[in-house]
């Protein structure tokens, strides 16, 4: 790496897990409005908004951090493009296809004993070499989702990392353009090939920030805490109780998406500096980030699946009402998940500590 301050370093060091607690309350949320449309208990309007605030409104903001920090990582390297290919297909494409391979085995055993239900990859017993490959990668009648879905944000950023010296030359030719082609790209909604809209867009915004030397935490400090809450919460309110914004195709093109995300990113980069200046904090978020990926590839869709059915039958006492049913499963299955996750990789880093590297793609305990 080159040119980046022990301030900015420490800053990301301190997102990471943190950024992934946000991905798992995200997953664990089924509510009703955005993604689902109809629950196994009765759930009132309020309870919904909450929960759609912290899983879609907070939960949303995660993705596009990591993305931004990946490209503002790969362009501050000076590794040669064939030394970074190594470096990304040991710690990305060799767990991805472990995770895949483990999920999918796990996915026929549950699917056996029938604790789990539906069939989102057909029947595997007449699949053919191309159907692998498409469940593989997500790439199957315009679906753009792999067999373990969270995976898509790896498989983006494998595609980001192939193409990334042609992106970082234009970058470096003609960044000008390439701001304004990124963005009117964003916001107009273009699906580009192989890629969700969000991957592109942050991961270049990343480069961007590290080729034009903008210290984009410092620029985060110097705004108010103010400006940023109050225009997340509109923004999201908005989104969040008017379905026409949020129904499918339409969802970059809202300005109220725009905004709830952008006010929220820069909240989570101002947020850094809390961490960083409070010791015990820092010393906790620099002991967590090495099980960030771990936490990632285990938490979901397998413990989440089982979670929140566990949940469901803890709070399915008739005599609570749906709203304290709603809420109380909500918080059960955040605190299993993050607890379980955490707890595997932390025991497994020190029973096997190779077994835990290898599925961390060679990410190491301090």
């Amino acid at each position: 790496m080159i040119d980046i301050d022990e301030n900015t370093s420490k800053r990301i060091t301190s997102l990471r897990f943190f950024l992934m607690l946000l991905v798992m309350i995200k997953h664990n949320a089924i509510v009703k409005g955005l993604f689902v449309r109809e629950l196994p208990f009765y759930e009132p309007g309020s309870i919904t908004f909450i929960k759609d605030f912290f899983a879609n409104g907070l939960g949303e903001l995660a993705v596009p951090v990591f993305f931004f920090f990946s490209g503002f990582l790969l362009a501050s390297s000076d590794d040669s493009y064939f030394v970074t290919l190594k470096k990304r297909f040991r710690s990305i494409f060799v767990p991805y296809t472990i995770w895949t391979v483990l999920y999918f085995m796990g996915w026929l055993v549950l699917k056996h004993f029938h604790f789990m239900y539906g069939n989102p990859v057909l029947d595997w017993r007449e699949w053919g070499i191309y159907d692998y490959f498409e469940r593989f990668t997500g790439y199957y009648h315009g679906f753009r989702f792999p067999f373990v879905g969270s995976f898509w944000f790896l498989r983006d950023l494998i595609i980001l990392i192939i193409t990334y010296p042609v992106l970082k030359l234009l970058t470096v030719k003609f960044p000008l353009i390439l701001i304004l082609l990124t963005v009117l790209y964003y916001i107009l909604g273009v699906l580009p090939p192989l890629l969700m809209q969000s991957s592109f867009f942050y991961f270049e915004m990343g480069m961007i920030c590290y080729i034009l030397k903008i210290n984009f935490f410092a620029l985060a400090d110097k705004i108010n805490w103010f400006d940023i809450i109050i225009p997340f919460i509109l923004a999201f309110t908005i989104y969040a109780l008017n379905p026409e914004y949020n129904s499918d195709g339409g969802i970059h093109h809202n300005i109220f998406f725009l905004l709830f995300i952008f006010s929220g990113i820069i909240g989570i980069l101002k947020f850094s500096n809390i961490i960083i200046n409070n010791e015990r904090a820092f010393n906790l978020a620099k002991n967590l980030a090495p099980y960030t990926f771990f936490a990632y590839a285990f938490h979901s869709p397998i413990l989440s699946g089982i979670v929140k059915r566990i949940t469901y039958l803890i709070t399915s006492v008739q005599e609570y009402g749906g709203a304290f049913r709603s809420i109380t499963q909500f918080i059960l299955a955040c605190l299993l998940d993050i607890g379980i996750s955490l707890g595997a990789g932390i025991l497994l880093s020190k029973i096997c500590p190779p077994l835990f590297v290898f599925l961390s793609g060679g990410r190491r305990r301090k």
